[in-house]
């Protein structure tokens, strides 16, 4: 399942997986109803309430399908009824709430691999932190687009043949150096050790050049990490301390006015 919001960029995320064995009588859904922040800070410009309650409503149509086809079972015939019902749950249609083609699964457990898909698709098993933060990234070049600072700023790695960063999406050069760098960076994985061990990663690399005096300007990290009830967060609230150790600027990716801020500023 996807949520598209903007129909006229063609924008979506995945929010949702529904799974169905005609043959066995079995219809099922996951949707993303508690990791969501991702989500809605993708789509920045817009009121988190409304995916709130697309899901809302999409999880109560969903549930009275379920338990349609939990009631008749397997009576229904396979061509003429679960099909029917599932081909015009995913309908093309112009609505905030859409459908990808549909594809086809082997599985002896239905159950089983229904979580297994929204892992991968929607928690994005798959995914590296370096493919979050490109998405951040791209979510913070809109931001300065908007403020029309985007000028100011363009890629590049620090340091020199000895020792070099990987290329940072947000560099500020003046007279030839760099002035002022913005780093969106993700600490969001899936264990305490690993937000950890990345958050080290990039305070090394920061700490390095500062000894190296191969840079001496202002650095910001907009950090994206679990919420304050999770039990990563200690981890988290951690890893920030870790970064700050390298005199850096830390703000949470969720601040807009706290980055554009730094961005702006002489």
């Amino acid at each position: 399942m996807r949520f598209a919001p903007f129909v006229e960029t063609g924008e979506f995320a995945n929010a949702g997986i529904v799974l169905m064995a005609a043959d066995r009588g079995y219809f099922g859904f996951e949707l993303e109803t508690r990791r969501y922040k991702r989500i809605t800070q993708f789509f920045d410009d817009m009121d988190s309430r409304l995916y709130r309650q697309s899901i809302k409503e999409l999880r109560v149509e969903l549930g009275r399908i379920q338990a349609l086809i939990k009631r008749h079972g397997t009576a229904f015939d396979p061509g003429a009824g679960i099909n029917t019902l599932f081909e015009e749950l995913i309908r093309p249609r112009e609505s905030i709430v859409r459908f990808s083609d549909p594809r086809i699964v082997l599985a002896e457990s239905p159950e089983k691999k229904l979580k297994t898909l929204h892992q991968y698709y929607v928690h994005r098993s798959f995914a590296t932190p370096e493919h979050r933060e490109t998405v951040l990234a791209r979510g913070l070049g809109r931001w300065l687009k908007e403020v029309h600072a985007s000028a100011r700023f363009t890629s590049a790695r620090l340091g020199n043949d000895e020792y070099e960063t990987p290329e940072l999406p947000f560099v500020e050069q003046r007279d030839g150096r760099a002035f002022k760098v913005m780093k969106p960076l993700n600490l969001d994985q899936a264990t305490p050790s690993a937000i950890l061990e990345h958050a080290n990663r990039w305070q090394f690399r920061l700490a390095e050049l500062r000894r190296r005096r191969l840079f001496d300007g202002r650095f910001l990290f907009a950090v994206e990490g679990p919420s304050d009830n999770d039990k990563r967060y200690n981890a988290f609230d951690d890893a920030r301390g870790l970064l700050a150790h390298a005199n850096a600027d830390i703000v949470d990716y969720a601040d807009k006015p706290a980055i554009l801020d730094f961005a702006l500023r002489d």
